[in-house]
């Protein structure tokens, strides 16, 4: 599947800091903000948030290990926006780990055994 970077589905690309992306965000009252941050890599961009997520990435490996691939280099990415945002069917190479803040988010899901089936 190769770098998920270079086939995002998103209509533009921008290099935007991530703190002007939050504003936007906390500015949409209706929570229908303009952008979406992709694949932001946690260790670089917050390393304090990084540095946080070490003991639960201890204990995911720990506890769950033999079901995990091996480690992707530059993840844990972070992937942020606000609501009504749509995302079209696609496979990530990586675990995910999804939080959502308010509200709720729809996830449709399929088994390995359907993706004969399944068109982007």
């Amino acid at each position: 599947f190769g770098d998920p970077r270079a086939s995002a589905p998103y209509a533009r690309r921008d290099r935007r800091r991530l703190d002007s992306v939050l504003d936007e965000l906390c500015a949409a009252g209706d929570g229908r903000a303009g952008c979406y941050a992709a694949n932001v890599p946690v260790a670089a961009v917050l390393p304090e948030l990084a540095t946080l997520l070490e003991p639960v990435g201890q204990h995911l490996t720990t506890r769950f290990g033999q079901l995990f691939g091996p480690q992707v280099p530059g993840t844990p990415s972070l992937y942020l926006g606000a609501g009504g945002q749509r995302t079209p069917l696609h496979f990530d190479p990586t675990e995910n780990l999804t939080v959502v803040l308010q509200g709720s988010k729809l996830f449709r899901l399929f088994p390995p055994s359907a993706s004969d089936g399944l068109q982007p």
